[in-house]
């Protein structure tokens, strides 16, 4: 059967994804799990236990279950889906699209995803105009439950630049919260997608050593007026250690702000980023 529509998956990335229209029974497929557990999580013999890994309940795997086309698509031959092999399109296609936190890493939140899929249908990427971001259910049935390590396991696939991150689904929580793929592992979580919306905030470095951005936000104590150092925190942003001050809603506002610290801080920078407080690993109080 020929797949008449694309799916795109991104993380940042963009799995690409199509679909044959099938009418009548749903036959679900398994999930790739053939391991059993105790109670402590040690693997054990799967006789008798009633688990998933001695049942193997639904459709059978086929062999191979990917396989990698000419056009730098993969397909599942277990759902008719067809996925773009590179799980983290946009930093090699539009190197200047994600300014979100760390400037093309590909991370973007759920709105700007939707941006940058509308961005590619406008473009014909790769002859289809009909993309659209997978929902929870697609996402499930593309990974191997048995697999620890999922993203080994997809590049084994035909897959390139598959991440451990949290890949986003089209599929709501409710009015606030966007399911995702958690690291791609089979679990989910629901994701604020306005939590981490966009704002103004100051950027003073970036280092790679902690003790080196320790000492900067210590000398930013002494240098600074208490009512200056509003949410002046350090993140842990990938690899770096960043510092960073404030909040502003509007740029005329941080640029102020700005133009008061320059003095004492003659690097800093206003950046546009979220904030998460999972990156934040020291806060002024």
């Amino acid at each position: 059967m020929k797949p008449t529509r694309f799916i795109t998956v991104l993380f940042v990335l963009v799995i690409l994804v199509s679909t044959n229209s099938i009418a009548g029974l749903i036959n679900l497929p398994r999930t790739g799990q053939t391991t059993c557990y105790d109670v402590s999580g040690n693997v054990i013999d799967c006789t008798s236990t009633g688990q998933n890994g001695e049942i193997q309940a639904g459709v059978a795997w086929p062999e191979p279950k990917f396989t990698s086309n000419s056009d730098i698509t993969v397909t599942d031959y277990l759902t008719s889906l067809i996925w773009g092999l590179n799980g983290n399109i946009m930093p090699f296609r539009g190197s200047n699209w994600d300014i979100d936190a760390i400037l093309n890493d590909g991370k973007v939140i759920w709105s700007h995803e939707l941006y940058y899929l509308a961005k590619l249908n406008a473009e014909d990427y790769l002859g289809h105009n009909d993309l659209y971001l997978p929902n929870i259910n697609e996402l499930e049935r593309l990974v191997n439950t048995d697999m620890l390590h999922q993203a080994g396991w997809f590049h084994t696939q035909g897959f390139s630049n598959v991440h451990v991150e949290d890949y986003w689904s089209s599929t709501t929580y409710d009015s606030n919260n966007i399911e995702t793929k958690n690291k791609l592992n089979g679990n989910l979580k629901a994701d604020d997608q306005y939590a981490s919306h966009l704002v103004y905030t100051i950027q003073i470095e970036s280092r790679s050593k902690i003790a080196d951005t320790q000492k900067q936000f210590n000398f930013i104590l002494r240098s600074l007026n208490k009512e200056n150092l509003n949410l002046l925190r350090i993140e842990k942003v990938g690899k770096y250690y960043t510092l960073r001050l404030g909040k502003f809603e509007n740029y005329e506002t941080a640029k102020k702000f700005l133009q008061e610290i320059k003095p004492r801080l003659s690097e800093a920078i206003i950046l546009k980023a979220y904030i998460k407080n999972e990156r934040i690993i020291r806060s002024y109080e």
